[in-house]
């Protein structure tokens, strides 16, 4: 199998991906050969992907245990630990990645996302930095730096970063984050054509229609905010991995109604984000207002 590649569950070869079968055969190697290294890295890769990160970590530390110094085991673990938002054990892998190999691409780019995950902003950009310095055609290194410039309010860097990124290699999350930094510095019409791009690029994931929903919002077409919305809340049920807090579009949605007037929608929806644990201080501002309107009235 082969580990280099990037993003969760990428490094997974394609072979794997019928989960149940891949399983049964990885049980069956391992059963005829409990020292079987690669068995318990390969299954515990199957595991991670399936979201079962405890069987992944277990399975991981077999494979350390096996072998300490390999770096595939680590980062195979560290992926895991930050799946599961398990940070700062994740930084602690991919840092035994680095010591093992300086050169392993993937350990620190990620660990840029553990940081980025933390706030610590600084230590995200030198990670990204440094796998931009090992290869400087790593076009999730860019968009991820990208990230944490949109983070900090540095919109020129990002929309740098996110430029580098679309052309090595367009993908949707470019154009999500180069959008989402047009929209934070104002510029609704770039925004959106980058939101409209993404959708066109990949029109079952929920990032472009939530930032194509809050430029229509902000752009007082309420209706087709709500209708973006609508469609990044069905879509996100099911995705696996966001850089959105899943009750973000619940609150979008929350305060469309709010302003369209329809607050017993308003009051569900923002009830909704409460519950999927978007920003307690944001949504209850909200639902003050409600309170307040209905005792205005």
């Amino acid at each position: 199998a082969d580990y280099s590649r990037d993003g969760l569950g990428e490094e997974i070869d394609k072979s794997l991906r019928d989960y149940e079968k891949a399983l049964q055969l990885l049980d069956e190697a391992i059963s005829l050969n409990s020292n079987n290294f690669e068995a318990y890295l390969d299954r515990a890769n199957v595991y991670r992907f399936k979201g079962e990160y405890e069987k992944a970590i277990q399975d991981c530390d077999r494979a350390i245990r096996l072998d300490p110094n390999n770096p595939r085991s680590y980062f195979s673990r560290g992926l895991a630990y930050f799946a599961r938002g398990e940070h700062d054990r994740a930084i602690e892998d991919f840092g035994k990645v680095i010591l093992l190999d300086p050169n392993f691409v993937h350990a620190y780019n990620i660990r840029g996302g553990s940081y980025h995950a933390v706030g610590e902003y600084d230590k995200a950009i030198q990670d990204y930095d440094k796998t931009i310095s090992i290869n400087s055609n790593f076009m999730w290194a860019y968009g991820n730096r990208g990230r944490v410039y949109n983070a900090i309010g540095e919109y020129d860097r990002a929309i740098q970063d996110y430029d580098k990124a679309i052309a090595l290699g367009p993908y949707t999350f470019a154009y999500t984050g180069r959008g989402r930094a047009y929209f934070r510095a104002g510029d609704y019409d770039r925004a959106l054509q980058d939101f409209n791009t993404a959708i066109d690029l990949s029109p079952t994931t929920p990032h472009g229609y939530i930032g194509r929903g809050d430029v229509y919002y902000n752009k007082g077409d309420y209706g087709k905010a709500l209708q973006d919305f609508d469609t990044a809340i069905g879509l996100n049920q099911d995705y696996p991995y966001s850089p959105y807090n899943k009750g973000a579009p619940y609150y979008k949605r929350g305060v469309a109604h709010l302003v369209l007037g329809d607050v017993p929608k308003a009051r569900v929806d923002l009830n909704k984000a409460l519950e999927l644990g978007y920003d307690r201080d944001v949504v209850e501002a909200a639902l003050a207002e409600i309170r307040k309107w209905e005792e205005d009235r």
